[in-house]
């Protein structure tokens, strides 16, 4: 193997502690530095310090990376020496690490000086260091490789100035830590840095003009873990002043309320744009528009989600003819407007997802040919608009896409207009409720229904955890396909009704047949009732009809024979205990032949208090 790890965190220290000798630190390092070996990993806290000239004295001049991690050493003298003592004898080193030391509470001054010139990477994470005070690096200005430096996670609370001066800086990582403040001069002299990172810090301030030096800086993430209080209000063109080959820019969670309408200008070659997290009432369209007028119009992808954005207004990002991601969810937008999407000809993925939106305009996603993925709810109520055009395949033109939509639960359609044709769909828990007056059948609940590589279709719900999940249909088809596009709706409803014209007629059959058998299985019982009632009908009419378990009144003088009208649904039979039904068969027989035969004399209208 290529790799030697010698961990002593479970070895039991001596008592009282007695740290590794030089001695045996020696011996580990004559049985890992074998022959092909290019990496070693040294763990625990027993190794509490690192010998000087210690890698001169083995063969261990083969190691490409090398990591302390977990160990006890400090950032003492006789734990970790200064002037680069420590790394000598070590000439193909790529990368150095120290990581999770809970004592390395500093870095001594040219602490990393002997490293070699093919170093490219030192990560320092996790260690509780909380200043860098500017000579921790020295020595290291003529590397042959642009270096990457990770110092995340420590307790950074500042970082004096020029501290990475001498460092041929490619990469600089300072997520995690206690930083308020970007002075100016704090990053001076990294003419050659390409990425800096400054996320999850309390960032309370930008100075202008403290990034004017990171003249070919491609990338900039800011961000703030939440909880502080900003005092940054506006985002200013001095903040990003000299950043001119800027790529990707986030600066999330700083406070911001407002862009200065010159504050992006600069950034030519912008194409990504993170302003999420901050307090932006509206979507800073003055700042976009210049950014598009004076710089470019190449932005590939905005975010302004977790904003506290309440409407989008026409043509507020019509110059972004290359955007293809837009990301608007979690803010407050309870109406967009009719244009707001205007010029996004080339966007493929929008999230509009958890906002409380009221009025979605119906022409508002016209012309996205290239949506492929659409997010919308939970919280979205359409009740109320004109607007079930917007799903429609033809008017959005995306008959031969795949566009994915998202999130829509509980979307309430109680309006006219037939039921809308929807965008291709793939996700879960997607019950639609609503109310369809074109099916005549309120309260009907239907399911998104994917088909891989086919338009979407509705499928009327059967089941009762329908909109746990995806159901996958493969190629089966369903008369529902024929909803997918407007020409055919006229043949949909032709369909819908013959099936339910069929529908009808099989039950009336069914009930015939059902009615037939029973009157001709009872009829001679029928006739026994009628002789031991009275067997004419001139008796019937002037005495109640009281055989044993039917009680029916009052009576009714004069009753036509003509009137042959069944009315079964107005009688109630009732035990002859007149609390509960009977359960045995013959009494139950008994109660349906005395009302048949009673119902078959009884006139229209019937009275509503008779049972």
């Amino acid at each position: 193997t290529s790799t030697c790890t010698c961990d002593l965190s479970s070895v039991t220290a001596p008592t009282p502690f007695r740290p590794v000798s030089t001695d045996f630190f020696k011996k580990l390092l004559f049985t890992c530095c074998k022959p092909g070996v290019t990496k070693l990993s040294l763990l625990g806290p027993l190794i509490d310090r690192i010998p000087g000239d210690i890698f001169t004295q083995t063969a261990c001049h083969n190691l490409e990376e090398l990591s302390f991690t977990r160990t006890g050493i400090s950032g003492q003298p006789d734990s970790f020496p200064a002037d680069g003592q420590a790394f000598l004898g070590l000439p193909n080193l790529a990368k150095i690490s120290f990581i999770d030391n809970p004592r390395l509470d500093s870095y001594p001054i040219g602490a990393f000086s002997g490293l070699g010139l093919s170093i490219s990477e030192i990560n320092l994470k996790r260690n509780p260091v909380k200043v860098l005070h500017g000579k921790e690096f020295d020595g290291l200005s003529e590397l042959r490789r642009k270096l990457r430096l990770d110092l995340s996670q420590n307790l950074l609370e500042d970082v004096k100035l020029k501290a990475f001066e001498a460092l041929p800086l490619q990469e600089l990582v300072l997520d995690g830590n206690q930083l308020t403040d970007l002075k100016p001069e704090m990053f001076d002299g990294l003419t050659a840095l390409t990425h800096l990172s400054l996320a999850n810090n309390p960032i309370r301030t930008i100075i202008g003009g403290s990034l004017r030096y990171l003249t070919n800086l491609q990338s900039l993430f800011i961000s703030t873990a939440g909880g502080g209080k900003s005092e940054i209000l506006t985002l200013k063109q001095s903040m990003l002043h000299g950043l001119t080959g800027l790529r990707e820019l986030t600066l999330e969670g700083l406070g911001f309320e407002e862009v200065e309408a010159n504050a992006l200008t600069e950034q030519a070659k912008l194409r990504h744009l993170n302003l999420s997290r901050n307090r932006f009432k509206n979507v800073p369209k003055k700042a976009l528009e210049r950014l598009a007028v004076f710089a470019n119009a190449k932005l590939q992808s905005l975010d302004l989600s977790q904003n506290h954005i309440t409407c989008l207004d026409h043509e507020a990002l019509r110059a972004f003819e290359d955007l293809r991601r837009l990301r608007l969810d979690r803010n407050l937008i309870t109406a967009i407007a009719d244009k707001a999407f205007v010029g996004l000809t080339s966007l493929s993925e929008l999230d509009l997802s958890h906002n409380p939106i009221r009025l979605l305009a119906p022409r508002s996603l016209a012309k996205l040919d290239r949506l492929l993925e659409l997010k919308l709810g939970p919280v979205m109520d359409l009740a109320q608009n004109d607007m079930l055009e917007r799903f429609a395949l033809s008017a959005l033109g995306m008959a031969k896409n795949s566009t994915r939509v998202h999130g829509l639960e509980a979307l309430g359609i109680e309006r006219g207009g037939g039921f809308p044709v929807p965008i291709l769909l793939d996700t879960s828990r997607n019950l639609l409720q609503g109310e369809c007056p074109i099916w005549g059948v309120p309260g009907v609940d239907f399911a998104w229904k994917h088909r891989p590589n086919e338009d979407l279709i509705l499928d009327e719900a059967r089941e009762e955890n329908v909109s746990a999940s995806v159901r996958e249909d493969g190629n089966n088809s369903s008369w529902l396909d024929l909803l997918t596009s407007k020409k055919n709706l006229a043949i949909a409803l032709a369909v819908t009704i013959s099936l339910i014209t069929i529908l009808i007629a099989v039950i009336i059959v069914m009930y015939r047949v059902r009615t037939s058998k029973r009157t001709g299985s009872n009829s001679s019982l029928i006739r026994q009732r009628k002789n031991m009632l009275g067997a004419t009908a001139s008796e019937y009419a002037g005495s109640a009809i009281t055989p044993a378990g039917a009680n029916l009144y009052p009576t009714y003088p004069g009753l036509d024979m003509s009137h042959q009208h069944f009315y079964q649904e107005h009688i109630l039979c009732t035990s002859p205990q007149g609390s509960q039904k009977s359960s045995t068969k013959k009494w139950a027989t008994e109660c349906e032949i005395a009302a048949e035969a009673a119902l078959h004399l009884a006139p229209p209208p019937y009275p509503q208090h008779t049972r």
